[in-house]
């Protein structure tokens, strides 16, 4: 396709995957994509079974596009078998996995940590695809371009061996949702710890709880943060905006981020929500 062959110039917020999530079609731009190449390129093991979610075809675009090679595993690997997959990964010279199944994958990293091996995992969700480095000598950390906070109800980081709500931020988190401001703004929130000269970065809340343990190991849990106060029908909201454009709720409890003004106060989280779809445009 040439710029001739399309009904308007492209934009650098363009889509590049449309995938369906439990909240509605996320939009994900090129910058998910090119998260990958922050890191120094490093050779992948393609390890799915059946049709790749999101986050699977998210990591293939990426190793395909930092140079790296994938290695694809015959029948004779067992992978359900944490040893044998290292052992494959080792010898295959593949450090990033994409693809397997959640307690394979989890055996895998304790197994890769206990032994001192590198390894790269990623996993969660496409609004906010987490990539996590297993590196020798340490716990397993996000991977450059990648960040995850465990924040109170106040949006707070918790003390570690707390329980707070998990967020998503960095080069990762996606657009928002094709059609649905007000689930993009309750979800895709200000990122308060975004970065200097007060920028607009967002994270992505996940609606899960999560524990940071003292040695930096991440444990994400079943359930929501008991004090998180998205799930809280009484709390009370603000609406923030941005000069781009991007409308958020905020608890009223929080500051707004730098970037961030006030747009609308609300005590009713609906309204606040409704507030959102009157004021903002379907941006997809």
């Amino acid at each position: 396709m040439t710029d001739t062959d399309r009904t308007r110039p492209l934009r650098a917020d363009d889509a590049v995957l449309l995938v369906p999530g439990e909240d509605g079609t996320v939009v994900i731009g090129a910058e998910t994509v090119a998260a990958a190449t922050v890191a120094e390129p490093a050779d992948a093991a393609w390890l799915v079974r059946g049709y790749p979610d999101g986050d699977v075809a998210l990591g293939l675009l990426g190793a395909l596009a930092s140079g790296a090679r994938v290695h694809l595993p015959d029948g004779s690997l067992a992978q359900a078998v944490p040893h044998e997959v290292l052992g494959w990964l080792r010898r295959e010279g593949a450090r990033v996995v994409l693809g397997g199944a959640d307690d394979a994958l989890t055996a895998l990293v304790a197994l890769a940590w206990s032994e001192g091996a590198e390894l790269c995992v990623s996993g969660g969700w496409a609004e906010g695809r987490f990539v996590v480095e297993q590196l020798p000598g340490g716990p397993p950390r996000p991977a450059p371009g990648y960040r995850a906070y465990v924040l109170d109800a106040r949006l707070r980081p918790v003390a570690p061996g707390e329980t707070g709500a998990l967020y998503i931020a960095g080069a990762g988190v996606a657009q928002g949702y094709v059609g649905d401001p007000a689930t993009t703004g309750e979800r895709f929130l200000p990122d308060p710890f975004g970065g200097p000269d007060g920028d607009t970065a967002r994270m992505w809340r996940t609606g899960r709880a999560a524990r940071l343990a003292a040695d930096g190991m991440l444990r994400v849990l079943d359930h929501t943060a008991e004090d998180d106060p998205f799930a809280d029908d009484f709390a009370t909201f603000v609406v923030l905006a941005d000069a781009d454009g991007h409308r958020a709720l905020w608890p009223a409890a929080a500051p707004a981020p730098q970037g961030w003004y006030e747009s609308h106060p609300e005590d009713l989280y609906e309204l606040c929500l409704d507030h959102i779809n009157e004021r903002l445009n379907d941006p997809f």
